[in-house]
């Protein structure tokens, strides 16, 4: 099952650069996949499947992951990265 805590992980995995773009949209388009076919729903299953698809395609122009973007991502599923001061 798909949780918002699986999914914050990916998400920093790729911020680390842990993960490429592509590994990162294969990941979540994976995700979709198995999201529509478990009868199961994790907590913030709406937010989760916004998410979900909004980086399953994330490597199209229309949607771009743009630092903005990524942060209200994690904000929605209540991981909110602070912002650094250097």
């Amino acid at each position: 099952m798909v949780t918002q805590e699986k999914l914050a992980a990916k998400i920093l995995d790729y911020l680390n650069g842990q993960a490429n773009l592509n590994q990162l949209v294969t990941w979540a388009e994976d995700a979709i996949v198995t999201f529509t076919e478990s009868n199961m729903r994790p907590a913030n299953a709406d937010e989760i499947w916004q998410v979900l698809l909004y980086i399953g395609a994330g490597d199209t122009p229309d949607f771009p992951l743009t630092w903005e973007v990524i942060k209200g991502f994690l904000e929605r599923l209540n991981r909110p990265i602070l912002n650094v001061v250097a």
